[in-house]
């Protein structure tokens, strides 16, 4: 699982997005699969999906896929 955040996001705020992160996290590691789950967040950015945004997904899809 791979969560994107835009840090100004108003629909889905940097720290709920941290919480829920975390709390996966935790589902995760205990199923020993935590190197795949992946948050990144770009601090200055709203609720978009730029083409950098894109081409980090893509390259995230073709490593695990």
């Amino acid at each position: 699982m791979f969560f994107l955040n835009g840090g100004l996001d108003p629909l889905f705020p940097a720290d709920g997005v941290r919480v829920a992160h975390d709390k996966l996290r935790a589902v995760w590691r205990s199923r020993r699969a935590e190197e795949r789950l992946r948050l990144k967040t770009w601090p200055d950015l709203g609720h978009v999906c730029t083409a950098p945004q894109q081409d980090e997904v893509l390259a995230w899809l073709d490593s695990v896929l």
